[in-house]
């Protein structure tokens, strides 16, 4: 049996049982999570949800009330629970690891799943699913209260059910993908627009009639929850929006970028306290000049009203240069690496037995470079498909699955290039999956391109 057959019998079994088996050493050498400075928080809100059925803290201005509610179900604690205060281990914090490492797993069949829809070769679903089985920076959030590991099985989960949808259309599919939709926004405020865009994307792909109805009244829906948890913010909170967390992200990219604040001089206070901040030369970062200016602001409405005011008024005066400041993260956002579990797994920190991980954190941030091809990967396809429609040519499968494939890590390297100001290793983990599935066909479209253009060939860089 030659190696391309013995691949293609056993690759999925092989590749499962080394994510597992990966999970299992992590596991049985540091069984413990990994407490962010968020913790608190999420179980604060998640608290408030489950025990005392509380409206205003579902509907949070600082967090959105998924992920707290999850974690706080799983653990289900009889007490009122501050992990911080049994650290390193507190009661229950073994389901949150078996519950998040269950939501890794899940993500790598998912990528299996992705890759059959895609009829990949043996080859780029090996390397596919080997890349995504030891990708590090997933493990490290698999051991981490933080969202991203349910962010990272949900946003594969929908990309997925776009890839199904795109070939083939039904109602239960549609319904599935709403509901998953939802899920999103109430995890992660970042998901919000992704939804719309493949509600305008599929009819416009699939050409069919029946999609359009169903897109519209999907956009509707999906729009009513959104504006329905941000009028319950505007009612309970007195907050104009989803949460805090894009004011004070906008407020981090005027103090990186150094924009002009004049347009913000009707919010006194964060005008003059930023004004002085600058002046004193102290560091780049919202949140310390947040604590610097006002250390009780987080409980103040007033004072977070006027940061929102006082952001938005200078990027709507800056907007095009802020964008064209924005433009390097976006095109560099997938190919950074969260530098957490680097340090995490260093000979030392959390002991030896760890440290071989390395290798793969290594492999996985070079490989991670190859998302550069992704903003020519996706353009092409859609000027080809622009081009076959013209032509009114029928078999566009392979072309419509690959800009969708691509669409979602692209979608997530702009709304975290423009709308974030730092992290943006940790902010892009939830497309690492669809962002190695793309990057690996891109880089066999481009190799195939290549030898093609070699042969003198026409249409060099489609395959239909």
């Amino acid at each position: 049996m030659n190696l391309t057959r013995f691949l293609k019998n056993y690759a999925v079994i092989i590749l499962l049982l080394l994510g597992i088996g990966i999970r299992i050493h992590y596991f049985i050498y540091d069984p413990r999570p990994i407490l962010q400075a968020d913790a608190y928080g999420y179980f604060n809100i998640g608290a408030g949800i489950t025990k005392n059925n509380m409206l205003p803290v579902f509907i949070s201005n600082f967090r959105m009330p998924l992920y707290p509610f999850i974690i706080y179900s799983v653990v289900h604690p009889k007490d009122p629970l501050d992990p911080t205060r049994y650290y390193p281990s507190f009661p229950g914090d073994k389901n949150i690891l078996l519950f998040q490492t269950f939501c890794g797993l899940g993500t790598l069949i998912l990528t299996i799943l992705i890759l059959k829809q895609l009829h990949s070769s043996v080859w780029s679903m090996y390397i596919s699913v080997f890349l995504v089985a030891t990708e590090t920076s997933m493990l490290y959030f698999e051991h981490s209260i933080m969202p991203d590991a349910f962010a990272t099985l949900l946003l594969t989960l929908f990309g997925y059910l776009m890839l199904k949808t795109v070939k083939k259309y039904s109602l239960s599919l549609s319904r599935i993908s709403f509901f998953i939709s939802v899920m999103l926004f109430l995890t992660k405020p970042i998901f919000m627009l992704l939804p719309l865009f493949f509600w305008v994307l599929i009819p416009v792909i699939q050409r069919a009639k029946k999609t359009i109805l169903t897109s519209f009244i999907s956009i509707l829906l999906y729009v009513f929850i959104v504006l329905g948890y941000s009028i319950g913010n505007t009612v309970i909170h007195g907050y104009h929006g989803i949460n805090h967390t894009s004011d004070i992200n906008m407020l981090g990219r005027i103090m990186q970028f150094n924009l002009p604040i004049e347009a913000g001089k009707n919010e006194q206070f964060i005008y003059n306290k930023l004004t002085e901040y600058k002046n004193l030369s102290l560091p780049s970062n919202p949140y310390r000049f947040l604590e610097w200016a006002d250390y009780s602001i987080w409980s103040n409405p007033q004072r977070l009203t006027e940061l929102q005011l006082f952001s938005k008024n200078i990027l709507k005066d800056n907007f095009l240069s802020y964008i064209y400041k924005a433009i390097p993260d976006v095109i560099t956002s997938l190919s950074k690496t969260d530098l957490r579990f680097s340090e995490y797994i260093a000979p030392g920190k959390t002991g030896d037995a760890l440290w071989p991980l390395h290798f793969f954190y290594t492999l996985g941030s070079i490989f991670k470079y190859s998302s550069f091809l992704l903003f020519l990967f996706f353009p092409v396809h859609v000027l080809y498909w622009i081009i076959s429609t013209r032509k009114k040519e029928k078999n566009q499968t392979r072309t419509n699955l690959n800009i969708v494939v691509s669409a979602i890590p692209l979608y997530m390297a702009v709304m975290v290039g423009i709308g974030s100001y730092d992290s943006f290793g940790r902010l892009t983990i939830p497309a690492i999956p669809l962002t190695i599935i793309s990057s690996v066909i891109a880089m066999e479209w481009a190799v195939r391109g290549i030898k093609n253009f070699v042969g003198k060939k026409h249409n060099v860089f489609i395959e239909k």
